[in-house]
């Protein structure tokens, strides 16, 4: 959400350590690996889309211990392609439009 491109590349660099523990991460790390390597924040929102998905899968097949995880969508997220992300909030705050656009999606599913 806060369009730094750095932080991101930490964040996924970090993400793609904690998938080296789960069985049948290795897409979502490979997609980890891509929002890492990416050379601009378009890039990154682009990779993040489909990170996105392969970490959907990964929640929906395993037990979350505790809370809500919500599925939430922005139609006009990667050129109006639309774009999914993950989120333990209810509220909409859109990694896809930073401050351009923050509160810009909804919730399409909760996972519990």
């Amino acid at each position: 959400v806060a369009s730094k491109s750095d932080a991101a590349k930490n964040a996924a660099t970090d993400l793609q350590q904690s998938l080296d523990a789960i069985d049948n991460g290795n897409t979502a790390q490979a997609e980890a690996e891509k929002v890492a390597a990416a050379a601009s924040l378009n890039e990154q929102r682009t990779a993040f889309a489909a990170l996105t998905d392969e970490m959907a899968k990964l929640v929906k097949a395993g037990a979350i211990s505790e809370g809500e995880v919500h599925l939430t969508y922005c139609p006009m997220a990667n050129n109006s392609k639309g774009g999914y992300w993950l989120s333990n909030n209810k509220e909409i705050r859109n990694p896809y439009f930073g401050d351009k656009m923050l509160k810009c999606g909804s919730i399409k599913e909760t996972i519990n």
